[in-house]
């Protein structure tokens, strides 16, 4: 409630069988419902700044290993998988998306990076493994900054450029692997966000 004190949060998820909110706070990982007294601490350890809630299933990103498990529809609890965590080959998540396309979640890395899972989001399991998703190698590009997946299964990047005026960036790919990327220098002054 806005009586807990937690000023700014990371990240937030909603899940709308159970009427909960999840967020990532630097106080760790917390759950919220309509009724007061609802707050509830899943975990005191700090999790990455993107959570994502899909077909009743909470995954979120904490000490390099991806945690997931049922929001039960009813109560709201958070139970989490017996075959959780998963290990991901790179740290530092900043976001976590299911592509609408394919159902499967991507994982983008803030050292710009992104991995893929092997099984969709609602099967992802101890057996799940991330590959990683080649990057356009523009060298008008200062550095990415969000990605995102649109509903054909094409990949979005956007970032800043580099130069006398900086600039915002953005690149597409329709190749599951990143191989073909457009990048388009779109001439707008200013710095790369972080939605697409």
């Amino acid at each position: 409630d806005s009586e807990g004190g937690f000023g700014s949060i990371g990240a937030f998820a909603v899940d709308a069988e159970s009427c909960r909110v999840f967020f990532a706070h630097a106080s760790g990982l917390w759950s919220a419902g309509l009724g007061a007294d609802s707050l509830v601490q899943i975990t005191a350890d700090p999790v990455s700044p993107s959570l994502l809630v899909a077909s009743g299933v909470l995954h979120y990103v904490l000490a390099g290993s991806l945690h997931f498990g049922t929001i039960n529809p009813d109560t709201g609890v958070f139970t989490e998988s017996a075959q959780s965590p998963v290990s991901l080959p790179a740290s530092g998540a900043s976001q976590l998306i299911r592509s609408p396309f394919d159902g499967h979640l991507y994982i983008y890395l803030a050292d710009d990076q992104i991995l893929r899972s092997s099984h969709p989001v609602g099967v992802i399991s101890d057996s799940t493994t991330f590959t990683s998703i080649a990057l356009p190698s523009a060298k008008q590009v200062g550095g990415w900054s969000t990605f995102n997946v649109g509903p054909d299964g094409r990949f979005f990047l956007g970032g800043t450029g580099t130069g006398a005026s900086t600039t915002k960036v953005a690149a597409y790919s329709d190749a599951m692997d990143g191989s073909a990327w457009v990048t388009v220098d779109t001439g707008v002054s200013g710095v790369g966000g972080t939605n697409l």
